[in-house]
């Protein structure tokens, strides 16, 4: 069923029309960190926490919502979300910064704080000390992607996707 054929979000509903609990917090789902436009087809509106399903801009948010995200605020992709940052052949950091790396079980990689943070974090302001020659999978990690919720939720920042009964 398209989100345009689903029904407007009722305050006096029991559950967001995807099925979650409301949000405690205002915010519509088009505010909501979460949402993005994608395909298959024609983009609409998706949720990310929820799996990529459709939603319109204007419903009320759900127990997931979250207003902008602060990556500085968060370093979850950076923190013991992960246990390795890999260093690939072509990674600038590889050339650059080698006294950085570590080998470990054969591979190249930026090793990890007794914390399990990535070496390269500065702990006191959540910044990366090698930024402009972050490996690819740092380069490749966005945030609002599906590996940012996944981390976030990993670590605590992010409240879990609670389907209905029926969804399960």
């Amino acid at each position: 069923m398209s989100p345009t054929r689903r029904p407007p979000s009722d305050p006096k509903a029991a559950q967001h029309p995807l099925g979650a609990a409301w949000a405690k917090t205002e915010g519509t789902c088009g505010s909501c960190a979460w949402s993005t436009l994608r395909g298959p087809g024609p983009k609409v509106l998706r949720c990310v926490a929820a799996d990529y399903r459709p939603v319109l801009a204007e419903w009320r948010g759900c127990a997931s919502h979250e207003a902008e995200l602060d990556c500085l605020d968060c370093a979850a992709c950076c923190g013991p979300a992960f246990d390795a940052v890999e260093v690939s052949q072509r990674d600038p950091v590889r050339k650059r910064l080698p006294q950085l790396l570590v080998r470990i079980s054969g591979r190249l990689q930026v090793p990890r704080t007794t914390e399990n943070h990535c070496a390269a974090l500065d702990r006191s302001d959540n910044r990366c000390r090698v930024y402009a020659d972050r490996p690819a999978c740092c380069r490749d990690f966005t945030r609002g992607s599906a590996n940012c919720i996944w981390a976030r939720r990993r670590v605590g920042r992010s409240p879990r996707w609670t389907p209905t009964p029926k969804e399960r």
